[in-house]
Protein backbone atom coordinates (compact mmCIF):
# COMPACT_ATOMS: atom_id res chain seq x y z
CA UNK A 1 0.00 0.00 0.00
CA UNK A 2 1.27 3.31 -0.95
CA UNK A 3 1.51 6.19 1.70
CA UNK A 4 -0.90 8.50 2.65
CA UNK A 5 0.50 11.20 0.84
CA UNK A 6 2.04 8.68 -2.38
CA UNK A 7 -1.65 7.95 -2.90
CA UNK A 8 -3.13 10.79 -4.88
CA UNK A 9 -5.65 8.82 -7.22
CA UNK A 10 -5.09 8.31 -11.31
CA UNK A 11 -7.44 11.05 -12.85
CA UNK A 12 -7.29 13.64 -9.72
CA UNK A 13 -6.60 17.31 -9.52
CA UNK A 14 -4.23 16.92 -6.52
CA UNK A 15 -0.88 15.74 -7.26
CA UNK A 16 0.69 13.89 -4.36
CA UNK A 17 3.01 16.51 -3.91
CA UNK A 18 0.17 19.10 -3.23
CA UNK A 19 -1.42 16.55 -1.05
CA UNK A 20 1.35 16.24 1.06
CA UNK A 21 1.90 20.15 1.74
CA UNK A 22 -2.29 20.21 2.41
CA UNK A 23 -1.93 18.03 4.90
CA UNK A 24 1.53 19.26 6.41
CA UNK A 25 -0.02 22.61 6.92
CA UNK A 26 -3.07 20.82 8.91
CA UNK A 27 -0.60 19.06 10.85
CA UNK A 28 1.13 22.22 11.62
CA UNK A 29 -2.22 24.17 12.53
CA UNK A 30 -3.19 21.35 15.32
CA UNK A 31 0.49 21.76 16.68
CA UNK A 32 0.21 25.44 16.68
CA UNK A 33 -3.24 26.57 17.51
CA UNK A 34 -4.96 23.75 18.59
CA UNK A 35 -1.85 22.60 21.05
CA UNK A 36 -1.66 19.28 19.55
CA UNK A 37 1.52 17.18 20.31
CA UNK A 38 3.55 17.01 16.83
CA UNK A 39 2.52 12.98 17.51
CA UNK A 40 -1.17 13.29 17.86
CA UNK A 41 -1.76 15.85 15.13
CA UNK A 42 0.02 12.90 12.97
CA UNK A 43 -1.68 10.60 14.37
CA UNK A 44 -4.94 12.58 13.97
CA UNK A 45 -4.17 13.33 10.12
CA UNK A 46 -3.76 9.61 9.79
CA UNK A 47 -6.78 8.54 10.90
CA UNK A 48 -8.77 10.91 8.93
CA UNK A 49 -6.79 9.40 5.84
CA UNK A 50 -7.81 5.92 6.82
CA UNK A 51 -11.34 6.55 7.44
CA UNK A 52 -10.96 8.59 4.14
CA UNK A 53 -10.18 5.75 2.15
CA UNK A 54 -12.25 3.64 3.67
CA UNK A 55 -15.06 5.62 2.54
CA UNK A 56 -13.75 6.34 -1.10
CA UNK A 57 -14.01 2.58 -1.52
CA UNK A 58 -17.14 2.16 -1.04
CA UNK A 59 -18.40 4.32 -3.43
CA UNK A 60 -19.46 3.08 -6.57
CA UNK A 61 -16.92 3.30 -9.62
CA UNK A 62 -19.18 4.15 -12.28
CA UNK A 63 -18.45 2.61 -15.96
CA UNK A 64 -15.14 1.05 -14.81
CA UNK A 65 -13.64 4.17 -13.88
CA UNK A 66 -12.29 6.19 -10.80
CA UNK A 67 -14.15 9.65 -12.08
CA UNK A 68 -16.23 9.64 -9.09
CA UNK A 69 -13.86 9.01 -6.17
CA UNK A 70 -11.46 11.48 -7.52
CA UNK A 71 -14.23 14.58 -7.80
CA UNK A 72 -14.49 13.77 -4.15
CA UNK A 73 -11.01 14.08 -3.14
CA UNK A 74 -11.03 17.24 -5.03
CA UNK A 75 -13.08 18.20 -3.00
CA UNK A 76 -11.70 18.08 0.23
CA UNK A 77 -8.84 20.13 -1.07
CA UNK A 78 -11.01 23.15 -1.58
CA UNK A 79 -11.27 23.72 2.13
CA UNK A 80 -8.60 25.44 3.60
CA UNK A 81 -6.14 23.54 5.55
CA UNK A 82 -7.11 25.92 8.15
CA UNK A 83 -10.83 24.13 8.22
CA UNK A 84 -9.43 20.62 7.95
CA UNK A 85 -7.42 21.33 11.15
CA UNK A 86 -10.53 23.00 13.31
CA UNK A 87 -12.79 20.03 11.91
CA UNK A 88 -9.95 17.19 12.73
CA UNK A 89 -9.55 19.29 15.96
CA UNK A 90 -13.06 19.28 16.94
CA UNK A 91 -12.68 23.02 18.11
CA UNK A 92 -13.51 25.86 15.79
CA UNK A 93 -11.10 28.84 15.64
CA UNK A 94 -11.28 32.15 14.47
CA UNK A 95 -8.56 33.00 11.84
CA UNK A 96 -8.49 36.79 11.91
CA UNK A 97 -6.26 36.51 15.33
CA UNK A 98 -4.19 34.57 13.90
CA UNK A 99 -4.13 34.96 10.05
CA UNK A 100 -0.35 36.16 10.03
CA UNK A 101 0.57 32.74 11.48
CA UNK A 102 -1.58 30.73 9.12
CA UNK A 103 -0.29 32.58 6.28
CA UNK A 104 3.08 32.16 7.38
CA UNK A 105 2.85 28.42 7.48
CA UNK A 106 1.52 28.56 4.60
CA UNK A 107 4.31 30.29 3.18
CA UNK A 108 6.48 27.92 4.33
CA UNK A 109 5.45 25.03 3.08
CA UNK A 110 4.88 26.59 -0.85
CA UNK A 111 0.78 27.25 -0.41
CA UNK A 112 1.12 30.79 -0.56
Amino acid sequence: MPSLYEAAPHGSSVTPTLAALYWTVVEECLVEFHNFSREDAVARVKDFWKRLFAAMASLPAHNGDCEDQNKYIDIIYHAEPWLAACDLAQHQISIESNVAAYHEILRRNHLM
